[in-house]
C-alpha cells in the first residue's frame, strides 16, 4: 500500500488515502423539502417537526483530499434529505470556498448542486469554535430525535484528526472534543453517533475523550482506502438509500443500529475499509477501569520486559498504534508469562473491550483485529501529547508503556 506521510508542523501523520472512485449505483429516494432562493443562497423553510435523524458532515477537504471530499457530497447528493432524515455538509474547498448546504436529491457527479445555506468564506475549519458552531446552528434549526456528526478528513489515531492547509490548522483529539462540547451548550444532550470517515481513528483514546459528549463511535483501526482501490465513505449511497427505507417502514432507528449497519455495509467494500467497528461509549468507564488493572500488572510484574516488547511486537498493528485486544490476549496466553494477576486482568481487558465494541469487521489481511487500537510502543515511551488525553489521565496506561519500555 502506497501510504504517503504528510507533515503538518511538527505533527508527522498518515492520511486517508487517495484512490479512484467507485461509480455510484442507481437507486431512488423520497423527496427532499423545497428550497426557495434568496440571492445565490437557498433558504429552507423552517422546520417545525423534529424528524428522526439529522445527519452532520464536517467535510473538511482543504487539503489533498479536495477532489476526493466532493465527490463524497456528490455520493451524498445520490440520495439527499427525505422526510424522514436532514444531511448538511458544511464543505471547505480552501481559500475562501467554505460553504454549509442542504443535502438534496441530485444525480449530477460533476459539482455539488445542494441548496447552499450559509458562505462562510475563508474558514479554520480545525478551529474547535467553527466545529461548534456547526453542530449548535444545524440542532437549532434541524431539530431530530437523533443526531449523527461525520468528520471527513486526515485522521492519525489519537493524535487527532482535521487538516486545514489554508490555515496550517490540526485538531488534537482535546480539541475535537471541545468542539464538539461547544456545539451542545445548552442542549442537555450528546450526539447518538460520531463517525470518523478519516484514517486509524478506532482507538481506546479516541472513544474515551468523546464518552461524555456522544453515545456511539464508528471509526476503523486501520487506514481506509489504498493507492489503486476506490474510496468508499461511511454515508455511501447503499447505506443512506437502507437507512432512509428502514425509517420509511419502522418510523425508528435507535443509534447503536445506525452504527452496526456502517459496520455492516463496510464489510462489502473491503478493499476500501479493510477494518470497520462500532462502540458503545457508555462501556468506556468499565473499560478504562479493566485498563488501569491491567497497567498495574504490568508495573508490578517480575515478567522480563522483554517477554512484553516481544508480544508488542507480535501484536497486530496499524502504521504503529495495535490492536489491544490482540495484546492483552498474548499476555494471557503466552507460556512466558507466569504472572496470574497480569494473565486474569489482561483477560478482563479483553472481555472489557468485548463488550465496548458491538459490532466489527475486518478482511482476512488483518485477523488479529478486534475493534480497537491503543498506544502500545516497543521501545521508548509514549508519544509527545498523549499526557494531555482524558485516557492517560483517567488510566495508569501510559505509565505501565513507559514501564514495559524501560
Amino acid at each position: 500500500m502506497d501510504i504517503r506521510r504528510i507533515d503538518t508542523g511538527a505533527m508527522s501523520y498518515t492520511p486517508r488515502v487517495e484512490g479512484k472512485r467507485a461509480e455510484k449505483q442507481e437507486g431512488q429516494s423520497a423527496p427532499a423539502q423545497d428550497s426557495v432562493q434568496l440571492g445565490n443562497q437557498q433558504q429552507q423553510p423552517e422546520q417545525t417537526v423534529p424528524k428522526k435523524w439529522t445527519i452532520m458532515h464536517y467535510t473538511a477537504a482543504d487539503n489533498n483530499l479536495t477532489s476526493f471530499m466532493v465527490t463524497d457530497v456528490n455520493e451524498m447528493e445520490a440520495v439527499g434529505s427525505t422526510a424522514n432524515m436532514n444531511i448538511i455538509a458544511q464543505v471547505d474547498k480552501g481559500g475562501s470556498d467554505c460553504k454549509r448546504y442542504f443535502i438534496t436529491k441530485d444525480d449530477d457527479m460533476s459539482k455539488i448542486n445542494s441548496p447552499m445555506l450559509k458562505d462562510l468564506g475563508s474558514t479554520n475549519m480545525a478551529d474547535p469554535k467553527v466545529m461548534g458552531e456547526f453542530i449548535k446552528e444545524t440542532m437549532e434549526k434541524y431539530p431530530a430525535e437523533h443526531y449523527a456528526f461525520i468528520i471527513s478528513d486526515h485522521g492519525y489515531a489519537w493524535k487527532g484528526a482535521v487538516e486545514d492547509g489554508s490555515h496550517h490548522g490540526w485538531m488534537t483529539m482535546p480539541m475535537i472534543r471541545e468542539g464538539i462540547e461547544k456545539g451542545l451548550e445548552g442542549t442537555g444532550k450528546k450526539l447518538d453517533l460520531v463517525g470518523f470517515d478519516a484514517c486509524l481513528m478506532a482507538t481506546s483514546e479516541v472513544a474515551y475523550e468523546l464518552k461524555d459528549v456522544a453515545n456511539y463511535l464508528v471509526a476503523s483501526e486501520q487506514t481506509e482506502g489504498g493507492a489503486g482501490w476506490p474510496y468508499t465513505p461511511l454515508l455511501t449511497k447503499k447505506n443512506l438509500e437502507v437507512f432512509d427505507r428502514a425509517l420509511r417502514m419502522k418510523l425508528d432507528i435507535p443509534p447503536d443500529e445506525f452504527a452496526k449497519k456502517i459496520v455492516d455495509t463496510a464489510q462489502s467494500y473491503q478493499g476500501d475499509l479493510a477494518t470497520m467497528s462500532a462502540m458503545d461509549l457508555s462501556k468506556m468507564d468499565q473499560l478504562a477501569q479493566s485498563t488501569t488493572n491491567f497497567s498495574q500488572a504490568i508495573i508490578d510484574t517480575a515478567t522480563p520486559h522483554r517477554v512484553l516488547q516481544d508480544i508488542a511486537r507480535k501484536t497486530q498493528s496499524f502504521y504503529g498504534f495495535k490492536d489491544q485486544y490482540h495484546f492483552a490476549q498474548q499476555v494471557m496466553e503466552s507460556k512466558e508469562v507466569t504472572d496470574a494477576n497480569l494473565k486474569e486482568t489482561a483477560k478482563q481487558l479483553m472481555s472489557s473491550i468485548k463488550d465496548t465494541v458491538i459490532r466489527e469487521q475486518h478482511s482476512s489481511r488483518y485477523p488479529n483485529a478486534h475493534g480497537l487500537t491503543a498506544e502500545i510502543p516497543t521501545s521508548g515511551t509514549v508519544g509527545k501529547g498523549y499526557g494531555d488525553l482524558k485516557y492517560a489521565q483517567a488510566t495508569l496506561w501510559d505509565e505501565a508503556m513507559n514501564k514495559m519500555n524501560t
